[in-house]
């Protein structure tokens, strides 16, 4: 089986290869003409770098002098387009404040983006400005109103001098060149009658990298904080793992004692790895094997960590562990390096699997525990999605291995973790940019729980999903740690319903609790109630 999933997983691959190649060759020739349209103002002949005469000291001063002028921008007030009472009392701030950006974007309801794009080009033809910059945030690529936002501000006789793009993501969002061209429509001002025809010329940059068939960005609707709402109350369900407590598989006297914490524990590792000596491992699978079948998890999740794919050991891990009636319900691999280990994982599951269906409800979350592994994540999670389609297993989350991390770094180990700090918000990062949960690190002073508590509110403040256990002991710390207080839900919960109530006004950003709120303070506020729905459907 592996071999035609192995050809499929090329051939796919291969494809996206050939049209990545056919669509970046496009988007290279439109580069090439913004570059071109930029390059006038170089000198013709320039001598190439290695025949110019190296500089003296004066020369550097001198070029130091005569360096491109780039505006101070310490302070960037946001004025929202659809609010005529703030625009009226521009000319009173204007040559105080360093930028003034008329916004289209979250300041601006749904339904009053039109009335805002025409507010905000009377404003940039009638407001002196001053020494303050004019400038005007627009809405992202990906809302699909960018293009009729531009259309509309740059159509007057006088232009903003900055264009702010939000949400910026990915390369195909820049092909669009908005912010690069926007030298080009008022250097080129004379050869172009209006702002159509700019939109012309950069309205093949937005296609060029978009595969057949499918829309061009800004053809795609935009969604309203209602679809945003709709879409976070629909979010497909993934359990929380607020704690991972490990429990190693060759502890008879720990086994024994797993039906008294399962259920009060969100997920039950039963460990073939680390926690396990190496003549011991055949008896640990047994163990483990036994407890998937009789203990009575409840609640709490049934997981098994097994031997990393080098080690030689996981395939029996495998074999034996899910060759009882019932299944764990996620496996957890460590020291995940490279594709290879993927597909050899991959290997390893169907084989052991057997004639039983391989499927999505199977789960697994994979360890970064070296630096080969950090700067590789990103490339493994893209391949494990890829794999998740042949229906193998399904990518949940990140857990981030700190001694073995340290251990590959040369790095010590301290209690307050400061050595793993880049590595920790590098899992986050890389993590949350794929929708999946981030893991952070074992406390091992399971008696310090002052410290440990500190810990898990830091890495909850990170933006970590949840964190390992060692001890029992440690469980109800961290999971309250990881869990919104009751007043903090009932603070989202007031905000959305007061979000909906200036949208159907037609506010954009409104003041609750003496705080000013935009959409992106309504995604935390949705982002917490999803947490609080999981934690209540657990």
């Amino acid at each position: 089986m592996l071999p035609t999933i192995g050809r499929q997983c090329l051939q796919r691959m291969t494809s996206r290869t050939l049209l990545n190649r056919f669509c970046g060759k496009s988007v290279a020739n439109g580069r090439q003409l913004s570059q071109s349209m930029v390059r006038s103002s170089k000198e013709e002949n320039k001598p190439p770098v290695d025949s110019q005469p190296s500089s003296t000291p004066q020369q550097d001063i001198n070029e130091s002098l005569q360096r491109q002028y780039i505006r101070p921008r310490r302070a960037l007030l946001y004025c929202p387009g659809s609010d005529d009472r703030k625009v009226a009392k521009l000319s009173t701030i204007c040559g105080s404040v360093d930028t003034v950006v008329l916004d289209c974007e979250d300041g601006v309801a749904a339904n009053k983006k039109a009335e805002a794009r025409q507010t905000i080009l009377e404003a940039i033809q009638t407001v002196a400005f001053g020494r303050s910059e004019c400038a005007v945030r627009i809405n992202s690529i990906d809302s699909g109103l960018a293009e009729e936002d531009l259309q509309v501000v740059l159509s007057g006789e006088k232009l903003p001098k900055t264009i702010l793009l939000p949400k910026v993501e990915t390369r195909e969002h820049l092909d669009s060149d908005i912010d690069n061209n926007r030298h080009n429509v008022t250097d080129n001002r004379s050869t172009m009658s209006s702002a159509d025809d700019f939109a012309d010329i950069i309205k093949p940059f937005l296609w060029s990298s978009k595969e057949e068939n499918k829309p061009p960005i800004d053809s795609q609707p935009a969604s309203t904080p209602q679809q945003d709402i709709n879409e976070s109350l629909q979010r497909q369900y993934i359990r929380p793992r607020r704690a991972l407590l490990y429990c190693p598989g060759s502890d008879d006297r720990k086994i024994a004692k797993l039906s008294t914490i399962c259920g009060s524990v969100d997920t039950v590792v039963l460990d073939c790895e680390d926690g396990v000596a190496a003549n011991k491992k055949a008896e640990a699978r047994q163990t483990i094997l036994e407890a998937i079948q009789t203990v009575a998890f409840g609640r709490s999740e049934c997981a098994v960590r097994i031997n990393s794919i080098d080690s030689g050991l996981a395939e029996e891990d495998l074999q034996v562990v899910l060759s009882g009636e019932k299944l764990p319900k996620t496996i957890l691999l460590p020291k995940v390096e490279t594709r290879e280990h993927l597909d050899s994982f991959a290997e390893k599951l169907v084989k052991a699997m057997g004639k039983r269906k391989t499927n999505k409800d199977l789960h697994l979350l994979t360890y970064v525990e070296s630096a080969k592994g950090l700067l590789n994540l990103r490339d493994v999670i893209q391949h494990a999605i890829e794999l998740s389609e042949f229906h193998l297993f399904s990518l949940e989350g990140i857990v981030f291995g700190s001694d073995d991390f340290c251990a590959s770094i040369g790095a010590t180990r301290t209690a307050g973790a400061s050595e793993t700090l880049l590595a920790r918000q590098q899992v986050v990062l890389t993590a949350k940019a794929f929708d999946l949960q981030a893991i952070d690190v074992v406390y091992i002073d399971f008696k310090d729980i002052e410290g440990l508590r500190a810990q898990s509110l830091e890495g909850a403040n990170m933006g970590f999903s949840g964190k390992q256990a060692i001890h029992p002991t440690q469980v109800p710390v961290i999971q309250e740690a990881f869990s919104p207080p009751p007043e903090r839900v009932e603070w989202a919960r007031r905000l959305v319903d007061e979000y909906k109530k200036s949208q159907s006004e037609g506010k954009g950003a409104f003041v609750f609790e003496g705080q000013m709120i935009d959409r992106p303070l309504l995604l935390q506020a949705l982002n917490i109630i999803d947490i609080a729905g999981a934690l209540e459907r657990k």
